[in-house]
């Protein structure tokens, strides 16, 4: 195997580093939206809580009250 010259192992180690800061920075940004996804299902829980287990099923904001099959 060819013996790799300064420059070349520079070139490497740059590219190594450049590629090592974007996974860095894509893991912050999963954080990031790791912790919003969070927050989005907390919001979820706490709004089936309110409406009741029972309805649930029956559960549908979008639809007039009539419409949601209410027991």
């Amino acid at each position: 195997m060819k013996a790799l010259d300064k420059t070349t192992l520079e070139k490497q180690y740059t590219e190594i580093q450049v590629a090592y800061d974007l996974i860095q920075r894509q893991i912050v940004e999963l954080q990031i939206e790791q912790a919003t996804l969070q927050r989005s299902l907390s919001r979820i829980k706490l709004n089936i809580q309110a409406v009741g287990i029972r309805s649930v099923p029956n559960y549908a904001p979008w639809l007039p009250m009539n419409a949601r099959g209410s027991k």
